[in-house]
């Protein structure tokens, strides 16, 4: 019993010294990426914004994919581990499935995002403004044809009020026969 006590006590002091010895920085805290549309146009800039890192973190960005590992910049974590920047998709990326990755000082992967990069703009005006493709969603108003003829519109509103009646009889006489049973 005494042997399984020195045992027990060097193991728990082999921890403790393994503990102090290891480095504290090779633990990263891994944190969580959100870009404003994972569909992302070359030549266009998109928000990012990132959480759950660690404090003051220095945070290096790319795309890795069909292109290799292309450079974004960098960022740096508040003291709260959180960031928001934009980033700049460059124009010559070429098109397919990436992953936005954020590595440490001493690169390690602490957070990465699956993004599709889209084919390019198919103007300089496109590249500058940022507005979307054909087939993307767009803050413009859509053009909906919509039954103006006055016979429509009498029949829908006389539609209503029968419903609107038949509801109000039913009412009338489910309140008249629970009347009666009492």
């Amino acid at each position: 019993m005494a042997n399984y006590s020195r045992i027990r006590a060097a193991a728990s002091l082999a921890a403790l010294a393994l503990g102090l010895v290891a480095d504290p920085a090779a633990a990263h805290e891994k944190g969580v990426l959100r870009l404003t549309d994972r569909r992302l146009t070359p030549g266009v800039t998109v928000g990012i914004t990132g959480i759950q890192f660690g404090a003051g973190a220095a945070l290096t960005l790319s795309l890795d994919g069909p292109a290799g590992r292309v450079a974004l910049g960098s960022t740096r974590a508040g003291p709260t581990g959180a960031f928001a920047d934009s980033l700049h998709v460059p124009a010559n990326l070429a098109p397919g499935a990436y992953r936005l990755v954020a590595r440490a000082r001493d690169g390690d992967v602490v957070s990465s995002l699956a993004v599709e990069v889209l084919a390019g703009p198919t103007s300089d005006a496109d590249a500058h403004t940022g507005h979307q493709m054909a087939g993307e969603p767009s803050p413009e108003p859509l053009a909906l044809t919509r039954a103006r003829h006055p016979a429509v519109t009498g029949a829908v509103l006389a539609g209503i009020a029968a419903f609107l009646l038949t509801g109000a009889t039913l009412l009338r006489r489910a309140a008249t026969v629970s009347h009666e049973r009492n």
